[in-house]
C-alpha cells in the first residue's frame, strides 16, 4: 500500500496535504512554524486522505476503521511528533456514547486489511 504511486504523491507530499489540510481541518490551517501542531495536522490529514484513496466513506465517531501499520508508521515517520505522542486508534463508540457509559465497539467492527 505504502508503494503505490498514489500514497508517495499524495500522502508523502507535505504540500500536497498542506492544500487539502484547507477543506480536511475543521479548526482551520496551523502555521507552519509551530512544527509539532503542524506535523500532527499533516498526520491527521494524511490517515483522512488514504482512507479517501481506498474510497471508505461515511466513517465518523461510530463508524471507524484501523489503519494498516505500515500506513501508520510512514506517515509518523515523515510528519513526526517532538515527544512521540501519538493520539492511535480509537474505537468506534456504541449508541450509550450519549448517556455516559462510553462503551466501545469490540475489535469484530473492524475491517481487516
Amino acid at each position: 500500500m505504502t508503494l503505490t504511486d498514489d500514497f508517495i504523491n499524495l500522502i508523502m507530499s507535505k504540500s500536497v496535504l498542506h492544500l487539502v489540510s484547507y477543506s480536511v481541518n475543521k479548526k482551520g490551517c496551523i502555521n507552519e512554524k509551530d512544527t509539532e501542531n503542524f506535523n500532527k495536522m499533516l498526520r491527521f490529514t494524511g490517515y483522512k486522505s488514504f482512507l479517501n484513496i481506498i474510497d471508505l466513506k461515511g466513517l465518523g465517531k461510530r463508524r471507524r476503521y484501523g489503519l494498516p501499520a505500515c500506513v501508520v508508521h510512514n506517515i509518523r515517520e515523515k510528519y513526526p511528533s517532538a515527544n512521540k505522542d501519538y493520539t492511535g486508534f480509537k474505537a468506534a463508540l456504541d449508541d450509550s456514547e450519549g448517556s455516559g457509559s462510553g462503551n466501545q465497539l469490540g475489535s469484530d467492527k473492524l475491517r481487516a486489511f
